[in-house]
Formats: structure tokens, C-alpha cells, sequence
């Protein structure tokens, strides 16, 4: 035979084939065995998975009070976030200094707060979380110490260095560790900015001493927007959801409790839409690439737990609530790869409270995300603001058998508008 014939014959064979398969893949499609959105997930989620890794990485944020002291004068920013001017400017002395902590010490309450009144910056992330992981979260390298903190301090010294503190409130411990960074840097990154007068609650009499010592009081009232809320889960965001978590939308094991909760199993997985828009999900199957955490050790690690939960959490979040923003809230690891990951809401850098205490929480078991809730709930800003309370009289009107602390934010009580109040902590 000669060659060009041979070429035509195996061009005609080729055609034949690719008529076969589609015509084989058209007649599969019109059965029940595969449901109409299985070749759209074929082609989506991996477009999905990379889109929307990018997306979290980039869109991760936590809130920070911060107070800087210049010359005795304190100011204060507490409505910031990791991704706002202020920090964006003062955020990486503080990796700077995380990054070469050395030295590191255990120190009393009263260092702690005589640091706090020398030329400083005082960042509060408002949790405890280990270092390394926050480290990783606002830009740095992770090199940072294993210590848990909620809240961190460049304190300048008289021979021109810089000492970095951290308060673990939730073990009532104080650390301190040297730095790299300069007296002199730590001043111009300072004056660069004007922020609220303020001071804490330690310095300011008597008239303060039922708040947290580190309970910042500004001399300006809080003025914040009230809320929209609403519920978003429709029956299109749920099969969106599902195709997320790569089940079958049209699985017979599909039906609606009698509190109207929908309940859609598959195989060993099981996922829940409840009428108030929180979701549910258990199964020890990881069918979709979005329930395994990626890691390079025959475990993941914390961030590697932490980061998986965050796409997760963030995929299913995505565009469904509004104004808000997610924020890690806390995250536990074992070396077997187990894990607890809790986050929250935030708007403009003030929490959104949930009677739960946290808007997600997510498990990884032996490296895999065997269960998560969230509560979906879109929060829209609306033209009208509410000033809170002077902080001297919210102090006043403090009910706690200890000392406690104020922050401005939003209590969600499952209402369809939210004003700004007080939140005790």
C-alpha cells in the first residue's frame, strides 16, 4: 500500500473514532446513570481549584488593632486589617523583627507594660495563634518562634534596638526575643501615620479598671454602618455548592427534612442545608480536590491544615456574603495530621459575632477534611451609621466578675438588620 493511502485510511479511522466516543458520550448522557452537570464538572474543577487557591491566598486577611507611641503620645487604629494602609506601612517591621527573633525569654506582666510606654508599635490581632503560622498569614517566612500570641510589641530601647514582646493571654504568659530592627526605623514608620488619640485601659485611672488592662480606649466615638443581612441559600447556591464538593446534583439520595433542612448523601459523605443558611458536611471519602490538603511530609503541617481549610472554607464562602470577609480565628494541629481550624467575619477590620463564637469550623483527620460547618449569611452595608456608646460609659456598664474586655463589632442574632454595639470579651 503505498503511504499516502495508508495516511488517508488512518485519517478516516480517526474521524470514525472521535464520532464513536461522541456519539457514545451523548447516548450516556441521556440516561440516568450520569447526571447532566458530571462533564461540566469535568472540565470546571480544575479551573476551579486553581482559581480559587490563587483567590483565598491572596484575599487572607486578619484583623489588628494597632497603637503607636511616639513621645508619650499614643494613637490608635483599631478597625484595621492585615491588608489595610497602616499595616500594609508598619506590617513588615513586624516580619522584619519576627524573622530574626533570637534570644528568646519569658517575662512578667509589669516588663510587658513598661514596654508598652516607650516609643512602640502594639499590634492585636484579637487571637491566639503560634507564631510561625502568623507570621506565614501577614507576609513573612515562617521562621518565626513556635510561641503562641495574640498580640505583639516593638518596644525601642535607649541603646537605639528594638525588643519584641508577645502576650499569650489564654496561658497568662509574656515573651520577649531581640531584633534586627532599629530604634530608628521603628520612629519613621511611626510618624508616617495619624491615627485616633487613644490609650489603654492600665493607664487610664480608675474610672477603666473593670475593662482588660489592654482594652484600647479612644477619645473618639465609634461610628460604624448598620447591616443587611439575609439568608443566600437558594436552591441554585446549593447545587453550586455541591458541584464544589463534587457531588451529584441529581442523586436520588436527595430529600428535605420536615424543618426544611436538605439532606443529599453520596457514598460516605453526607452534606446539610438548613433553612437559617448554615451548611453541614461529614464523610471520610475525599472526592473533591478541595477536601485533601496538599503537603510535602507523610502528614500536613498546621499551615499546610490551615491553609486547606482556609480554599475550602473561602470556595464555599465565595461571593455569598456580601461586605463581610473571612478571618482565621484559631487553628490546632497534631504530627499525625489532625486538626481543628475555626474562623470568623469581619467587616473593616470589626468582628462579626456569632452565638457559636466562630462562623466555620473545619476538621482534618489524618490529612483529609472530614467535616465543616459554616454559616452562610450575606451582610451588605446599608447608608446609615449608629456612633456606639462613649467607651466610659459602656465601661460602666460592664457585668463581669472579672476584668473584661470591650471591642466594637456586630452580634449576629439571626436578624435581617444589625447595628453596631459594644461586644464584651
Amino acid at each position: 500500500m503505498r503511504p499516502t493511502d495508508r495516511h488517508v485510511q488512518n485519517r478516516i479511522q480517526n474521524v470514525l473514532i472521535v464520532c464513536l466516543v461522541l456519539s457514545a458520550l451523548f447516548l450516556l448522557s441521556r440516561t440516568e446513570l450520569i447526571g447532566p452537570d458530571t462533564f461540566n464538572r469535568l472540565f470546571t474543577s480544575s479551573v476551579y481549584s486553581t482559581e480559587n487557591t490563587n483567590a483565598s491566598q491572596t484575599s487572607a486577611q486578619l484583623p489588628v488593632r494597632i497603637a503607636v507611641r511616639t513621645g508619650g503620645v499614643c494613637q490608635a487604629w483599631t478597625g484595621e486589617t492585615t491588608g489595610g494602609n497602616v499595616f500594609e506601612d508598619l506590617g513588615p517591621l513586624l516580619t522584619e523583627a519576627l524573622g530574626s527573633a533570637s534570644d528568646g525569654r519569658t517575662v512578667d506582666e509589669k516588663e510587658f507594660q513598661r514596654a508598652l510606654e516607650n516609643n512602640s508599635i502594639y499590634y492585636d490581632f484579637t487571637t491566639t495563634l503560634p507564631l510561625s503560622l502568623l507570621d506565614a498569614w501577614i507576609g513573612g517566612s515562617a521562621n518565626a518562634p513556635q510561641t503562641p500570641a495574640r498580640a505583639l510589641l516593638l518596644s525601642s530601647l535607649q541603646d537605639g534596638s528594638v525588643t519584641l514582646y508577645g502576650w499569650d493571654p489564654e496561658h497568662d504568659a509574656y515573651y520577649c526575643w531581640s531584633t534586627t530592627v532599629t530604634a530608628e526605623t521603628l520612629s519613621s514608620a511611626a510618624e508616617r501615620h495619624s491615627g485616633e488619640s487613644a490609650e489603654f485601659a492600665f493607664l487610664s485611672g480608675e474610672s477603666y479598671q473593670a475593662l482588660a488592662p489592654y482594652t484600647l480606649i479612644s477619645q473618639a466615638r465609634q461610628t460604624l454602618p448598620e447591616l443587611s443581612v439575609a439568608s443566600v441559600l437558594s436552591s441554585a447556591e446549593c447545587d453550586q455548592i455541591l458541584m464544589q464538593l463534587e457531588f451529584n446534583v441529581h442523586s436520588n439520595s436527595r430529600y428535605t427534612e420536615s424543618d426544611g433542612t436538605l439532606v443529599i448523601k453520596q457514598g460516605l459523605r453526607t452534606i446539610r442545608f438548613e433553612p437559617d443558611g448554615t451548611v453541614y458536611y461529614s464523610g471520610t471519602e475525599a472526592d473533591a480536590a478541595v477536601l485533601r490538603p496538599k503537603h510535602s511530609g507523610e502528614a500536613p503541617t498546621l499551615q499546610e491544615c490551615t491553609d486547606a481549610a482556609w480554599e475550602c472554607i473561602s470556595a464555599i464562602t465565595a461571593d455569598r456574603i456580601g461586605d463581610a470577609r473571612l478571618y482565621l480565628l484559631s487553628a490546632q494541629a497534631d504530627q499525625n495530621g489532625n486538626a481543628e481550624i475555626q474562623f470568623g467575619y469581619m467587616l473593616g477590620g470589626f468582628p462579626i459575632f456569632h452565638p457559636d463564637d466562630n462562623t466555620a469550623q473545619v476538621t482534618v483527620e489524618e490529612g483529609v477534611i472530614t467535616s465543616f460547618t459554616v454559616h452562610l449569611r450575606s451582610y451588605t452595608s446599608s447608608e446609615k451609621s449608629t456612633a456606639l456608646l462613649p467607651t466610659l460609659q459602656a465601661a460602666a456598664a460592664v457585668r463581669s466578675d472579672g476584668p473584661a474586655e470591650l471591642l466594637a463589632g456586630y452580634w449576629d442574632d439571626g436578624n435581617d438588620t444589625l447595628s453596631p454595639t459594644w461586644l464584651q470579651k
